[in-house]
This record gives structure tokens, sequence and C-alpha cells, in this order.
């Protein structure tokens, strides 16, 4: 281009053309040398495994890229002009400090005056972990128990305990006094899908037990292919010690679940909590008797809902009752030795419970009330 002396133009023959402003031009645009502006990088949230940023920087382009660098590896962001970004790193070591250099440029290259800036912070103290094993469970039949996950029993194969429910939660595998368990951190709903679908309709409880130090509020809800899922809150949820619980599988056939093709578990947490898991299996345990209501040992229940008093009329002479929550655990029990019991519900709050009587005879009995 640097001898250019002539133009020709062709064209079709006999027609007219005019021909104006014939010229050579640049069209690159003058260089862009203005740099980020108001750039400010501050800690946000820690945990005890993780440390969130907040970043922030306007440029005449309409756009910045930050690079944090923390020992020795840089992420690259891109964010918008004047628009807070924030980054969190997870899974970061407890009681840790770290040394955060955050940098920011636009496209041309132009860093901000004050770049990088420099942030020193640590993570929060680790909280506690278990340091003994969960309850060993006893010794049971073959046929009077379905495993999940057990050191005591043969677990069905092949059961993932991780699959990807699109859940926030980090799985672990560990050892917990010589004993397996699974962890889960950053908790907020988890699944695990059984290795072969299972048929407990002869099973009575569903056995687990829990380990959280900050925990507060969890449900477990077996997945039936035919009917889904039915939860029930575990409740109460002691933290930092074992919670052993044994859940009356009518607790969840009374919301309509099939106990036959039972193929996947679900948790369900409150959000980034920690928590073990432990012995999760179906069991028969002592089976409730089923026979008619209208049989010589016939129990009465009243009133049914109570405000506080329950009373119980049987029959047959009472040895014991006993009150649980819906998740299984123990509330309150009586020695009887007689035909009726009043039992005090003033105490405990309003829901529904599961009174459990045990006749001289031996036979059992559960009835569901309604505390109000």
């Amino acid at each position: 281009m640097a001898d250019i002396y002539q133009f020709k133009f062709i064209g079709a023959g006999g027609n007219t053309v005019y021909i104006d402003n014939l010229y050579f031009y640049d069209d690159d645009p003058a260089p862009d040398t203005e740099a980020p502006q108001n750039f400010s990088a501050t800690v946000s949230t820690i945990t005890y495994n993780s440390i969130k940023l907040l970043l922030n920087a306007t440029d005449n382009s309409g756009a910045v890229s930050y690079a944090i660098s923390v020992d020795g590896t840089t992420t690259n962001l891109g964010a918008a002009s004047g628009f807070e970004k924030s980054y969190e790193f997870t899974r970061l070591p407890s009681s840790t400090e770290f040394t955060f250099s955050i940098s920011v440029q636009d496209a041309s290259g132009n860093q901000a005056a004050n770049s990088p800036i420099q942030l020193v912070t640590s993570t929060a103290e680790a909280f506690p972990a278990p340091l003994v094993s969960s309850p060993t469970p006893p010794e049971r039949a073959i046929d009077d128990v379905i495993s999940i996950f057990s050191d005591a029993y043969t677990n069905i194969p092949n059961t993932n305990f991780n699959p990807y429910w699109q859940q926030n939660t980090w799985f672990y595998s560990e050892q917990v006094g010589g004993n397996e368990v699974v962890k889960y951190e950053n908790f907020n709903y988890q699944g695990i899908e059984i290795g072969s679908s299972v048929n407990a309709s002869e099973m009575h409880f569903l056995h687990l037990d829990v380990w959280t130090p900050n925990e507060t509020s969890l449900s477990i809800a077996p997945i039936s292919l035919s009917t889904g899922e039915k939860a029930v809150q575990l409740t109460p949820l002691n933290l930092n010690q074992w919670n052993s619980f044994d859940i009356p599988l009518t607790n969840f056939t009374i919301q309509g679940l099939s106990l036959t093709d039972i193929f996947q578990l679900k948790f369900v947490g409150s959000g980034k909590s920690i928590v073990y898991f432990d012995n999760i299996y179906f069991h028969k345990g002592t089976p409730t008797s089923t026979e008619d209501i209208n049989s010589i040992d016939a129990i009465k229940y009243y009133p049914n809902p109570t405000a506080g008093t329950l009373n119980i009329l049987s029959a047959s002479a009472i040895r014991a009752v006993e009150v649980s929550n819906l998740a299984g655990q123990l509330m309150q029990s009586y020695v009887v030795g007689g035909f009726n019991s009043a039992v005090d519900l003033s105490a405990v709050n309003s829901g529904y419970y599961i009174i459990s009587v045990t006749l001289e005879n031996g036979k059992q009995y559960t009835q569901k009330i309604l505390k109000l």
C-alpha cells in the first residue's frame, strides 16, 4: 500500500456512474487507555470451611475481569461494570489463614490504580466431630432386617450414597471409633439410591443413627417407585451426640407410602450443616398386634384429639404405656398394672404422637393421637 498511484473501475458497459468521496481511511478506534475505577474487594462471609469475597469496579468499556490468587492458584472472573461480584472459596481447612491477592483490568489490559488488593483472613474454628461410634445394633435374623448401611448387617450392594440430585451437599465416608459412617457437609438435602428396590412390607421400623453439631431440622423420606416420597421429621435432634431413631413404618404408610418397592431415601436439612449417618436399615423389631380392636383385648383411647390428658381403657390388664413422637423417639413411659391409665400430655408440644400399649398377656397395640 506504500505506492498506490491509480484506480481502475470496470462496469458492464453503456451505463453512467457518478463517483464522489474516494479516499483511504483507518477504522481502528483510538486505543482505550482508561483504567477501571472504584475498585474494591472485601471479605463477606466466613465459615469453618469457606470464605466469600465481594468485588466491584467500574470501567468505561462496561465490563471488567478479576483475577484472585491464593495458595498459588488463580481464579479468573468476568463481571459487568459497577455490579458487585461475589465468589466463595469452599472446602477449605478450618482455623487456617489465607492471603488473597485480587486484581482487576478491562479488556484492553488496563489495571486499576489500586490493583492488586490483598486480603488476609482465616476460616473459623471447626465444629465438633463424633469421637465414639454409634450404638451397636442388636443381632437379628437375616429375615428380620433389610440393611442399607451398617457394619452390623449385610448391606444391599451397589447402593449410591451420593447421587447427583443438584444438591449442594458434599459426601464423605469416614471412620468413627473404628466404624464406617456417612458424613454430609454443606448439607441441604441428599439422596441415597438403593442398589436394588426393596420390599419392606414385612418390616415394622426404619432405623437410623444421626450425629450433628449444627443441624436443627432434619427429615427422612423413603421413596417408592409407585407412590413417591413420604417424609417424617426427626425430632428431637440433640446436638453433639448420637441420636437413634426407630421410626414405625406406619408413620409413612399412613401417608400413602407403598413399602413394596422402596428404591431411594431422601434427607432434607436446613442448609450448610454437617450430619453423620450410621446404621440405616429396616427391621421387624417387636411386631405390633394386628388383631381386631373388637377382640377380647379391646382398647379405647379418649379424648382424641386431647388438650391434656388421654384416657386409656382396656378389657385386658395393661402392663405399660409409652408415648413416642412420629420419629419413633420415646417421650414418656408409664408402668400401669391395671385396666386403665391416664396419660398426661400437657407438657408435650402440639402435634401427632404414637401411643404404644403393652398388655399383661404380652400383646402390643399402637394408636396415633393428636395433642392440641
